[in-house]
């Protein structure tokens, strides 16, 4: 039955569980050495029991921190999300529909563009940045484009 137990264990479960069961069951009954070398003295069986304890709780202690790395990488991934979607709001909100009020407020739009400027908007600030003073459409760029050919 706990060879069954471990076998299922092994497929279908997280590998605490697995560690434990072996650990507290089939470990007692089971014995790594072949059969064709003579048998451990006590001391040394106790000796390599020892180790195998020893390497499971540090096998036990890597998954754990292993998970705690992944818990902190999500939870800083789910941070730089929301500082993206929220630099994207501030820019479409607050600075984009009122850019010909705040354009000369060099300190307070610097702040903005310190934080970064989301990429599907950078297109349109850098245009606003630098203006169209010579009032180029769309259509007489792609001529001169073409004439460039």
């Amino acid at each position: 039955m706990i060879l069954f137990n471990l076998l299922f264990c092994i497929f279908n479960s997280n590998p605490f569980d697995c560690i434990n069961l072996f650990s507290n069951g089939i470990s007692k009954f089971v014995s790594f050495r072949p059969k064709n070398l003579p048998k451990k003295s006590p001391e040394e069986e106790n000796y390599h029991r020892k180790l195998v304890e020893e390497n499971r709780k540090n096998y036990m202690k890597y998954i754990k921190e292993k998970q705690e790395q992944e818990k902190k990488l999500k939870a800083l991934e789910e941070q730089k999300k929301q500082k993206a979607k929220k630099i994207y709001n501030t820019w479409v909100k607050d600075i984009l529909p009122f850019w010909y009020k705040k354009k000369d407020e060099v300190n307070y739009l610097r702040k903005f563009f310190y934080e970064g400027v989301p990429i599907s908007l950078r297109g349109n600030v850098w245009l606003l940045c630098i203006g169209n003073n010579f009032s180029i459409t769309r259509e007489y760029y792609e001529i001169e484009v073409k004439k460039a050919m």
